[in-house]
């Protein structure tokens, strides 16, 4: 069976139910109703649902809670393709500053100041010869470290560098560099690769890791039946 999106369980249900929005934010349990109509417009859009809100969407389109669970990783995860797809189009070789933080501190101040880690490079420094692909790199390293007084605010100093080339790239191939811009040959496992994020899995700036221990539940259960 085809997974489908919270929207398509939604209006699916709807459709079968005969069920206006307005009849299914009652059967929610919504007494604002202008309120009620306003969530029901965003779970359509593909939004977050909060709290017990899966659990009352459940009971008002009369199906399991798992339904709209699945419905919900579903949304999630056609949301990361789509979104990673974009990164693939958009993607430039570049070099990024590791530092002491992976996650900033102040959050808000990282916020700001992630972007300075990045320098990119134009899609022509595939064309160059190793070598001079090296030499542009340790310029960019040097020039970069020495513009930022080797740190980075939020993120504290700079470690170390990693020089992506390929989005798709395998963490093995992926060259680190010191802060005078030479490979570091044989780096500890320890040294970062990817610049860090916040801890969780986040969509639409809400955090969404219960859905996964939701998921594993029910799997649980599945497997018992």
């Amino acid at each position: 069976m085809k997974n489908i999106t919270i929207s398509e369980l939604i209006t699916n249900r709807m459709k079968k139910l005969n069920l206006s929005k307005k009849e299914v934010v009652v059967r929610m349990g919504y007494s604002n109703i202008t309120k009620g109509l306003r969530n029901l417009g965003n779970f359509l859009e593909g939004g977050f649902l909060a709290g017990d809100q899966y659990i009352r969407l459940a009971k008002a389109l009369e199906v399991d809670e798992s339904m709209v669970v699945k419905a919900m990783i579903e949304t999630h995860e056609q949301e990361e393709n789509r979104k990673k797809e974009q990164e693939r189009k958009a993607f430039k070789p570049h070099i990024c500053a590791m530092c002491e933080l992976g996650i900033p501190s102040p959050i808000f101040i990282g916020i700001m100041t992630h972007h300075s880690r990045f320098v990119y490079f134009e899609e022509s420094f595939l064309d160059l010869t190793y070598s001079d692909q090296l030499m542009l790199v340790q310029k960019s390293i040097l020039r970069h470290f020495e513009r930022f007084d080797g740190s980075i605010s939020g993120f504290r100093n700079i470690i170390h560098y990693v020089l992506r080339r390929f989005y798709d790239e395998d963490e093995d191939e992926i060259l680190l560099f010191d802060i005078k811009g030479n490979i570091i040959i044989n780096p500890a496992k320890e040294l970062k690769r990817y610049p860090g994020q916040p801890v969780g899995l986040f969509v639409n700036g809400r955090k969404i890791d219960h859905l996964f221990k939701l998921k594993n539940a029910y799997a649980s259960e599945d497997k018992q039946l």
